[in-house]
């Protein structure tokens, strides 16, 4: 539900895609369509049962979580090589002594690590 206002504070064209799915699915597809235009493009994918390609299509795996443990998505992440970019919480911090991990406060930090993973950065 970050997605929409975090890429509002963002100039850098960002192609997310957007998987899984839940309660919040149809309020953020609303969310998006209300969203003036942009130089981004989301996709919302929804379920899907690998991963695989979608971070492999990735510059780097986009975690704006609002609370986390330990994410296995971001092993999957590392696994294929992506780095992992996150909000910045204990377990991501935490996660950073293993792996790449860029995390971000607010709008600054979130345009700092999208051009250090971005593929045009």
């Amino acid at each position: 539900d970050r997605i929409p206002e975090l890429l509002s504070d963002i100039e850098i064209p960002c192609e997310v895609k957007i998987l899984g799915s839940g309660p919040e699915e149809e309020d953020l597809k609303r969310r998006f369509d209300d969203a003036k235009p942009s130089a981004h493009t989301v996709e919302l994918v929804g379920r899907v049962d690998d991963v695989v390609p979608y971070l492999d299509w990735s510059d780097a795996a986009f975690m704006p979580s609002r609370n986390e443990l330990n994410p296995v998505f971001v092993w999957e992440a590392w696994a294929r090589g992506r780095p992992v970019v996150a909000t910045d919480l204990p377990a991501f911090e935490d996660l950073r002594t293993s792996g790449p991990v860029l995390t971000f406060t607010g709008a600054a930090s979130l345009r700092s690590a999208l051009g250090i993973v971005s593929s045009d950065g």
